[in-house]
């Protein structure tokens, strides 16, 4: 009978992954996906949204303004059986959006006769930003902050795929073998 090496007897026996590294990968994966986001250049910036309004059944979109690396404004509009106007703000970096940002931007959305306005950042809201998008005042102003926006992403497969893995464990039995 063949005996197998010390090295291929381990290999059999370990996992091809670890643990630790399945926990690693997890918990890194939003940071990633941001770091992405922040390098896309702004040609790619736009077509990526060009891909979430498609996946969105959104059928017009009309970039606007586009400020540097880092936003992109635009109307996006369906003729569908419901026709809507939304006007859209998407800010990329590290910012903490207040109210005066929303005020602002309210403003621009009145202007472009949109319907509604939807904020969207991979940084965060102040919490009286938040307050002041809810406030009921027309029109409408939907925020999507970063944590929201990676989460969207992952629930539609857009740029980010999910696998499932099982891990076994092995529990020895010393009840089983005591009672031998």
């Amino acid at each position: 009978m063949r005996q197998l090496s010390e090295e291929k007897r381990r290999s059999l026996n370990e996992p091809a992954v670890s643990i630790n590294e399945l926990f690693d990968n997890y918990s890194n994966w939003r940071e990633d996906l941001s770091k992405i986001l922040h390098e896309l250049t702004t040609s790619s910036f736009e077509r990526f949204f060009a891909l979430i309004f498609n996946s969105e059944g959104i059928d017009q979109v009309e970039i606007v303004n586009v400020a540097g690396n880092n936003a992109i404004e635009g109307t996006m509009s369906s003729t569908g059986f419901l026709s809507f106007r939304v006007y859209f703000k998407f800010v990329r970096g590290n910012n903490l959006i207040a109210t005066r940002d929303i005020d602002d931007f309210r403003r621009l959305v009145q202007a472009s006769r949109s319907d509604k306005g939807l904020l969207i950042t991979t940084g965060s809201f102040t919490q009286e930003a938040r307050r002041e998008s809810e406030r009921g005042i027309n029109p409408a102003i939907e925020l999507i902050d970063g944590q929201q926006f990676i989460d969207k992403l992952k629930e539609r497969s857009l740029g980010v795929e999910t696998e499932q893995v099982m891990v076994e464990r092995v529990v020895i039995n010393r009840d089983f073998f005591d009672n031998l």
